[in-house]
């Protein structure tokens, strides 16, 4: 008897798991369609801008659409972004942008050390399709600083996009999405 019973329990777990697989992540009311677009998919800066924003824009409150689409900088307009949300369905369309990114290490003959040095200016193009709105979010910085302190290109990137990430109006969890619960 305990084995058929225990026959019956992996049936019925071995065909949820399978349903399981097969279903597409749930939609919810309060859910938002998100594209991430490239302007050049060949940058490591860019790549990381990419990244950081997808750890952003996840389940339950975000789906993210997978596109082909790269976008070059010069393209970015209200006319193209709105294009873009409306063949996709999306509520939200992203571009990061590098408009420039320097990195660089030397030697100071003179002082007898390793200098380090970097610039950058990144941005983010946000295109809201329900307020039909592009709004640009920018950061740059330059230092100059012994090697030693500024040696980890990484580091650099990872402060600069903390400071877009708390200049971009859209968090982890949305505030200004009026959910079904509170509605009632």
């Amino acid at each position: 008897m305990k084995k058929l019973i225990l026959c019956i329990l992996c049936l019925f777990l071995w065909t949820g798991s399978a349903l399981a697989q097969e279903s597409s992540p749930p939609m919810f009311d309060s859910m938002r369609t998100v594209i991430l677009v490239q302007t050049s998919p060949q940058e490591d800066v860019s790549r990381y801008m990419i990244l950081r924003l997808k750890e952003l824009f996840r389940l339950p409150y975000y789906e993210q659409l997978e596109t082909n689409v790269i976008l070059p900088p010069e393209n970015i307009s209200t006319t193209s972004l709105r294009q873009l949300t409306q063949k996709y369905n999306a509520d939200l369309l992203l571009v990061p942008i590098v408009k420039h990114w320097s990195w660089q290490q030397y030697y100071l003959f003179a002082q007898d050390e390793m200098i380090a040095e970097y610039n950058y200016h990144l941005a983010i193009y946000a295109y809201d399709r329900q307020k039909d709105t592009l709004t640009i979010y920018s950061t740059r910085n330059f230092s100059r600083d012994e090697a030693s302190v500024l040696n980890q290109p990484p580091t650099i990137l990872r402060n600069a996009m903390d400071q877009l990430l708390k200049e971009l109006p859209y968090k982890r969890i949305p505030t200004d999405i009026k959910h079904a619960a509170t509605a009632l």
